[in-house]
């Protein structure tokens, strides 16, 4: 008996193997220990308990390893949901409600080109609640539900220094002379003057965001800033991302008939947040940021283009022809690009130094 017995546990323990890996590293020794038992148990009472046995647990295990399966994937999916969120507790609520706000805010904007001009009327309270939730999450520390509402208002600020300081009558000083240099029929300096230009002008919102930074780093105002700054390096540049959100709206305020292409530059951005809060590698979150930026200037690109030659303006003395107008937002993209890729290298530098520190202090 004790030979069989032998037998008929090896056999049990073979579909012990069956189960995921993390179920047999926690209950594998438990489960044979309790099996090895009562394979004794019955085989004192005869070969007939035990075989009952032995079909009863054959008859379970099926339906017990499915359930094993089950637990353990869900648990996995549990985890990416929950490394890949913006936050330790999650955006639920009205915390999801905050984060998007910014988003649906703009979007009506462009909508009341397509539906009428009384659309946009409720986007101004709604943005003075933006800029009051932009305000209320900088006092708790900047958790990320506000990050969105904190970079529509600092685009907002970007615009209030560009008007105060390049776009005045005669503009920037700085601006003239290069334009008295570089503005020439040749289209290689028309180029790079457009690319200084753009880069004057998102100039404030990339310092804003490197005072923000050294701001959390050094302060102790901003807890949960400093903590999300050095824990991913992705922050920074999903803030400036934010401040794209304005972009339609300032580069084509001259157009007529452009509200669909306006939309859709919109959409491509909370299109791009969804994969940016979806994804758990911060490369992968990055690139989501780099593809919707990119795809945002080619929309907007192509609305010039096809309403150019609807507008009545551009029949008068001195105005820019079509190639010129639909290379703008590609100009404009180019340089966001290269800002976006600027933040993520400072702040993958100061999240590499910050664990390093860490390291340091765990191992004196």
């Amino acid at each position: 008996m004790t030979v069989l017995v032998r037998i008929v546990a090896a056999l049990m323990y073979r579909f012990l193997s069956l189960f995921p890996p993390n179920y047999r590293r926690e209950y594998q020794e438990e489960r044979a220990c309790v099996l090895r038992l009562a394979l004794e148990e019955r085989a004192a009472h005869g070969y007939l308990p035990l075989l009952r046995f032995c079909a009863r647990e054959l008859r379970d295990l099926p339906a017990a390893i499915l359930r094993a399966h089950w637990r353990e994937w869900r648990k996995k999916m549990n985890g990416s949901r929950q490394s890949a969120s913006l936050s330790e507790n999650g955006l639920k609520g009205w915390h999801l409600l905050w984060f998007v706000f910014p988003f649906l805010v703009t979007i009506i904007i462009p909508l009341a080109g397509l539906v009428g001009p009384g659309f946009w009327i409720p986007s101004v309270p709604l943005l003075i609640i933006t800029v009051i939730v932009a305000v209320a999450g900088f006092t708790r520390g900047v958790p990320r539900w506000a990050l969105p509402s904190l970079g529509l208002a600092i685009s907002l600020a970007n615009l209030l220094i560009m008007q105060a300081t390049f776009m005045r009558a005669g503009g920037s000083d700085l601006l003239v002379r290069l334009k008295a240099v570089l503005w020439t029929d040749v289209m290689v300096e028309r180029v790079l003057y457009a690319l200084i230009s753009n880069a004057v002008y998102l100039a404030p919102a990339v310092l804003i965001l490197l005072l923000l930074a050294l701001v959390a780093i050094t302060l102790p105002g901003l807890p949960l800033l400093r903590d999300q700054l050095a824990q991913t390096w992705t922050v920074l540049p999903f803030l400036l991302y934010t401040t794209s959100l304005l972009t339609p709206f300032i580069t084509t305020d001259v157009y007529q008939g452009l509200a669909l292409y306006q939309l859709l530059f919109l959409l491509l951005l909370v299109i791009g947040a969804w994969f940016y809060l979806r994804a758990s590698r911060p490369a992968v979150q990055m690139t989501a940021l780099l593809v919707a930026t990119l795809l945002c200037g080619v929309v907007l690109s192509l609305g010039i283009y096809l309403v150019y030659p609807q507008q009545s303006w551009i029949y008068r003395a001195g105005a820019f022809p079509r190639w010129w107008e639909t290379l703008g937002p590609l100009l404009e993209t180019a340089v966001r690009l290269a800002a976006l890729v600027l933040l993520a290298v400072v702040a993958r530098w100061q999240v590499g130094r910050s664990q390093a520190s860490q390291v340091a202090s765990l191992n004196p």
